[in-house]
């Protein structure tokens, strides 16, 4: 009961960070596209079903997807700031994924760990 909790709240923050990210977006550059959101948001929520569920293919995808859009959220940042065009926004999402894959990378581990002592 207690690793369904914390991997429903690691799916929330996912999807929350995923909202962020589009928000960063749109609050940057100015325009948005709703192709884009809707498409991105139905990916996001869909991996956040399947990172609920307990799949373990799945939770090492979202840590890969967290740590790539925290590096490209990074990167963005540094990007814009080096043309001296304002990308602030671009930290919380940065921030938020390095904090959301660092998270279920623990959680993982420590599944792991615990699966490994049930068996002996």
């Amino acid at each position: 009961m207690h690793s369904r909790i914390v991997s429903i709240a690691i799916a929330s923050t996912f999807l929350a960070v995923v909202a962020a990210w589009f928000v960063a977006r749109f609050l940057t550059f100015g325009h948005y596209s709703s192709i884009s959101i809707a498409f991105g948001s139905a990916l996001a929520i869909s991996l956040a079903v399947l990172v609920v569920r307990g799949n373990v293919f799945y939770r090492w995808f979202a840590v890969a997807i967290s740590t790539g859009l925290a590096y490209r959220s990074f990167a963005l940042f540094f990007y814009l700031k080096s043309k001296d065009t304002p990308g602030e926004a671009y930290l919380f999402p940065g921030v938020a994924f390095s904090v959301c894959s660092v998270a279920l990378f623990a959680f993982l581990l420590i599944n792991r760990q615990r699966n490994r002592r049930n068996m002996q």
